[in-house]
């Protein structure tokens, strides 16, 4: 389904943008990478031609790894990065302002799209060619209190910020940014809603703000939500029923 071009561009971005998600920006990466007889030369010069481009995209240098001979193709990123300040998941605290910065469940849609057979739109791109944004969370780390990615779903994102801050996050659906081209998609808000608060592998970034630092933001950020008192996540009032995606899960 992904190109190998798209493997390695995928593999680069979700590893420097857990950095940027602690308001650091992403400098080098470690590529490890297990290749079949088959074919292994061109294997690697796939992959590695979009490891070159999310380099090139976001100032990143391959710094070292292993290429290995292995039974099955795989691949494993590390990205490091240095920062004079760290933002982590357990800063949030009652009465923040919870915010992201793009438009999630574009690229769960896009593995939709991509399985009926579509290619070359927006959301299928969102999915192949994901974007992460290393300069917006330096610009943001001065404000936030908490930040994440929310590369695991919107709802499953916000439960690692409310569980690593003893708190909890309401959102309001309402407020939850839907694109043109994800409502086009799915007929309705309410099954994109769908896509915007469970779907994964978006890379935007999610964090929360007390009202005053909120307001000096002077980026494109959506308000969501809040912080509040009782723990877990609750949409509109309502405590999220979902069961997010767990590595080791059987």
């Amino acid at each position: 389904m992904a190109s190998l071009d798209a493997v390695g561009f995928r593999s680069a971005a979700g590893a420097a943008s857990d950095i940027a998600a602690m308001g650091v920006k992403p400098e080098y990466i470690l590529v490890s990478l297990g290749l079949t007889v088959k074919n292994p030369e061109e294997t690697a010069l796939g992959i590695y031609g979009g490891i070159k481009k999310a380099c090139k995209k976001w100032g990143l240098k391959v710094a070292g790894g292993d290429i290995v001979k292995s039974r099955r193709l795989f691949i494993s990123v590390c990205a490091l990065g240095f920062g004079e300040k760290v933002i982590r998941r357990s800063g949030a605290r009652h009465g923040d302002i919870v915010f992201i910065t793009g438009y999630p469940g574009l690229s769960s849609a896009g593995l939709r799209a991509l399985s009926a057979g579509q290619k070359g739109n927006e959301l299928t791109r969102s999915f192949l060619y994901p974007q992460i944004h290393p300069e917006t969370a330096v610009r943001l780390a001065p404000f936030a209190n908490s930040l994440i990615d929310s590369s695991d779903g919107l709802i499953a994102s916000c439960r690692m910020i409310a569980a690593s801050s003893n708190a909890g996050i309401n959102i309001e659906s309402g407020k939850v940014p839907v694109k043109g081209s994800l409502l086009k998609f799915c007929r309705s808000r309410k099954t994109a809603l769908k896509f915007a608060l469970t779907g994964g592998e978006d890379y935007y970034l999610l964090g929360t703000a007390t009202p005053s630092k909120f307001a000096k933001i002077k980026l494109k950020v959506f308000e969501i939500g809040s912080v509040i008192k009782e723990r877990g996540v609750f949409v509109d009032g309502d405590r999220a029923v979902f069961k997010e995606f767990r590595h080791f899960d059987k």
